[in-house]
């Protein structure tokens, strides 16, 4: 059942996808990720969730929560009139979920203002650090955090990657979502200080509050800024913070003065020249060849998965689906949400008729080859067109295809090319050639002499055929 808009603006700005304790935590709260799995279900439908596990795990699961009879979950084909009867007898009553928060325009505006302020004064005065916005990702450890703002300076503390920055920054700035205040104060403040975090700033917006935070050995200890409103930041030699500047007023940050910044360097400060550089991409890109398996109990995520298959915290909705990263997003945050609770939980969260409907017809498509057989007749023709209208010499098919996997709801058709013409721009001219034909099933091009490295081709060549 499609969502509606009403539904869906339940997610207020600044909703973030942190992974903790190898949980994917939505929008600050364990409960919110099982919203959001829901509202993914709904949108997407109980077949979009299947492939993250066998389906004998399925069967089992709802066996389990529902008591399916043991001998139909077994031979489930077998008697598909009896499982359908069953599952429509069900009495199903699902827990009522809710966010429990509650969207407010000062919490996105004071956001805003503490990053063009941090931004400003890093392009206006010279930089003592840089600074990140919310949405990047923080690791610490295993766990993956996305501050409202963290400024960093590099090594030895902390390293800057392309999809996320290593090790403690020297600060750490939290807005307190509405509703989820303890959740900043006491969870995600632990953790901070287990990774050394130097300065950490909690800010309630509600209450304009802010807690100026300083690392020692035996915790967070407060801090207050001085009788004329001065917060020298001691983790970051030079900056100084006016946290009563925060409150009250018209804060409009883009016309604010250096003078009456949130910020200011003091005279003298050495500044550093030239941007950190990037300590590479951080990102392990074999994980998008291995599919991401939940299983009956919840099952810890590393943070080498989640960074690779979480999306952009951006979330919206079209056609009354979620859509967070588009569809290959949706596809990483269902089986990050899968592990993170589990087949026992999961199937509670739509009607069993749902989940033994779409079972009983993708168990009838894996014994039916008809299908392949159509993906084969497709990968041969493509293959043709490419070596007809471009001189590709090579062409292999990859994934599930060639691995006489199940070709599930996720399933493309990988196509791999090697030795493409060294034409300009040929592979936009390809791909673009490749879009406008609406081919079905979907078709993924993959050019093996540059966008593969070695690992990955090795990791691929166990699993192509050439055609």
């Amino acid at each position: 059942m499609a969502l509606s808009v009403d539904e869906w603006c339940c997610w207020p700005s600044g909703s973030k996808l942190e992974l903790l304790n190898g949980q994917l935590i939505v929008s600050d709260r364990i409960a919110h990720s099982r919203l959001l799995l829901s509202h993914i279900l709904r949108g997407w439908g109980s077949p979009a969730a299947i492939p993250f596990a066998p389906l004998s795990l399925w069967w089992k699961a709802l066996t389990e929560v529902f008591h399916l009879p043991a001998y139909i979950a077994n031979e489930p084909l077998l008697h598909q009139g009896e499982a359908r009867d069953w599952a429509e007898n069900v009495s199903f009553n699902p827990e009522p979920l809710q966010h429990h928060g509650h969207w407010r325009w000062a919490y996105s505006q004071l956001r805003q203002d503490l990053r063009m302020d941090m931004y400003r004064l890093e392009r206006e005065q010279g930089s003592l650090g840089e600074s990140l916005g919310g949405g990047f990702v923080n690791r610490l450890d295993e766990d993956g955090l996305m501050p409202d703002l963290c400024f960093y300076r590099g090594e030895p503390r902390n390293r800057l990657f392309e999809y996320f920055i290593d090790g403690p920054p020297e600060i750490v700035v939290e807005l307190l979502q509405p509703g989820s205040e303890q959740y900043g104060r006491e969870v995600k403040r632990n953790r901070y200080a287990a990774a050394g975090v130097p300065d950490l700033w909690l800010l309630d917006v509600a209450s304009e509050r802010i807690d100026l935070l300083h690392w020692a050995p035996e915790g967070y200890q407060q801090q207050f800024p001085d009788a004329s409103g001065r917060y020298k930041v001691s983790s970051v030699p030079g900056l100084t913070f006016f946290p009563d500047r925060l409150w009250g007023g018209e804060r409009e940050s883009c016309r604010r003065s250096l003078e009456d910044s949130l910020f200011q360097v003091e005279a003298g400060t050495p500044l550093r020249k030239g941007r950190i550089p990037y300590a590479g991409k951080g990102i392990d890109e074999t994980r998008g060849l291995v599919k991401l398996q939940a299983q009956l109990t919840p099952d810890a995520i590393s943070f080498d998965d989640y960074i690779y298959w979480c999306p952009e915290a951006k979330f919206e909705l079209v056609d009354g689906r979620p859509w967070l990263g588009g569809r290959e997003g949706i596809q990483g945050l269902l089986g990050l949400l899968l592990k993170t609770f589990g087949l026992l939980e999961v199937v509670q969260l739509a009607h069993p008729k749902d989940w033994v409907q779409s079972l009983l017809q993708i168990q009838s498509e894996d014994t039916n080859q008809e299908k392949r057989q159509v993906w084969w007749r497709a990968a041969r023709q493509q293959a043709q067109f490419l070596r007809d209208h471009f001189e590709v010499t090579k062409v292999a098919v990859a994934g599930a295809l060639a691995q006489d996997a199940p070709l599930d709801y996720w399933s493309k058709l990988i196509l791999v090319l090697w030795d493409v013409p060294d034409v300009q721009k040929p592979y936009i001219s390809i791909r673009d050639a490749m879009g406008q034909m609406n081919t079905d099933p979907e078709i993924q091009l993959i050019f093996a002499d540059h966008e593969l490295s070695d690992t990955e081709a090795q990791v691929m060549a166990s699993g192509w055929i050439e055609v």
